[in-house]
């Protein structure tokens, strides 16, 4: 079977809302929930990984949506692959290339290339859809966002 991204949110890997107001803002609370939960080992490599990551090449895509990860697998950093979600009430900079502002963020972190690579295309899969962008944006709290997390994982293994 397919690797189901939902599993890959931990308890608490839900930010809604995220109060952050800049992209380094985002990027330290997202790795804040992960180290939370017990996911993180090097908080601060990990956030310098992804900060690098993101000079590079943003990762928003346009319409409001962003996929922060660092650039290679760190099999040492992190206790396993994990994905934290994170929604902004008012839309941030954070470097789409049409100009619009992100304010839904997953970030990605994986174990290995080959794990990093199935999270992506099933994300993609979800979200290619702007309607179901604007659908995880709307959530009123992080047990409704996982809940359309849910459905829409469920809704885009059918295709």
């Amino acid at each position: 079977a397919e690797l189901e991204v939902c599993p890959l949110i931990p308890p608490r890997g839900l930010a809604v809302p995220l109060t952050a107001r800049t992209k380094t803002g985002v990027i330290r609370d997202l790795v804040g929930l992960a180290e939370a939960a017990g996911l993180v080992y090097n908080r601060q490599d990990l956030f310098e990984e992804i900060l690098k990551r993101e000079e590079l090449c943003s990762t928003a895509i346009a319409g409001e949506l962003a996929l922060p990860h660092p650039r290679h697998p760190l099999p040492y950093d992190i206790a396993e692959s994990f994905i934290i979600v994170g929604a902004t009430p008012t839309g941030i900079v954070f470097g789409a290339e049409d100009g619009s502002l992100t304010r839904l963020f997953l970030l990605i972190c994986c174990k290995d290339d080959r794990t990093h690579l199935h999270v992506l295309a099933r994300l993609s899969r979800m979200l290619h859809d702007p309607q179901n962008v604007a659908l995880l944006i709307e959530a009123e709290d992080a047990d409704d966002m996982r809940q359309r997390m849910e459905k829409l994982e469920e809704s885009a293994i059918g295709e």
